[in-house]
């Protein structure tokens, strides 16, 4: 059975980066250089992969969380003309702001901002359609 960790939870948080960053560096070809560049591609999906699942279960509950919190807000209003001027207020933002459209245009951006740069600042993740 795995122990509990012991200490703050600050440290965790450190000792984890100090962790990922030495990981990192340890098997980066142009670190220590332990792999090649053709099996770092081969390796770091495999790394990356508890991190995506992570965040795509963040992503697949926040976004019901607020929209639900949006819907019971206005709705606990006994008030129909409040409700009826939040609603046009409030439904379009949580729209544009839950869309990918912003996102991929804000990373544009951001790449467009950094063009004498040989790679982007910030990479889009691709998606495969």
């Amino acid at each position: 059975m795995i122990q509990k960790l012991k200490g703050p939870l600050w440290l965790q948080v450190l000792i984890a980066m100090a962790l990922g960053l030495t990981t990192g560096l340890l098997l980066a070809p142009s670190g220590a250089g332990i792999l090649s560049e053709h099996a770092v591609g081969h390796v770091i999906p495999w790394i990356a992969l508890p991190g995506n699942i992570f965040l795509a279960l963040i992503k697949m509950v926040v976004i019901p969380l607020v929209f639900s919190s949006i819907v019971l807000g206005l709705t606990s209003s006994p008030d129909p003309e409040f409700l009826r001027k939040a609603a046009l207020r409030i439904f379009p933002y949580f729209v544009a702001t839950t869309s990918e459209l912003p996102n991929r245009n804000f990373l544009a951006a951001c790449n467009a901002a950094n063009a004498s740069h040989r790679k982007p600042l910030i990479a889009a993740a691709t998606r495969a359609d």
